[in-house]
C-alpha cells in the first residue's frame, strides 16, 4: 500500500496547492480586468470544490474509524461476558 493510498487527503493538499499556483500564474498573464475576474472566480470555485472533497474524505474516514472502534469494543464486551459465564 503506497503512502498516497494511506493518506489520500495529501493528494488533495497537493491539488489545492497546484490550483493556487496556477491561479497566480493565470492572473499574472491576464490582460484585462474582466479576464482576471473570470479566472479568479473559476480558480476559486475549483479550489473550494477540492477543499470540500477533502473534508468529505476526512469526515468519512473518521466515521469509518469510529464505527470500526465501536465494533471492536462490542466484540471485546461479548468476549468478556462469555468468559465470565464460563
Amino acid at each position: 500500500m503506497t503512502r498516497e493510498m494511506k493518506e489520500p487527503e495529501k493528494n488533495f493538499d497537493r491539488a489545492i496547492e497546484f490550483a493556487e499556483k496556477k491561479k497566480e500564474e493565470a492572473l499574472k498573464k491576464a490582460t484585462n480586468k474582466v479576464e482576471k475576474e473570470y479566472l479568479e472566480q473559476a480558480f476559486d470555485k475549483e479550489i473550494q470544490e477540492l477543499k470540500e472533497r477533502k473534508k468529505k474524505l476526512v469526515d468519512s474516514r473518521e466515521l469509518t474509524e469510529k464505527k470500526k472502534n465501536e465494533e471492536m469494543e462490542k466484540r471485546r464486551q461479548k468476549k468478556k461476558t462469555k468468559e465470565t459465564k464460563n
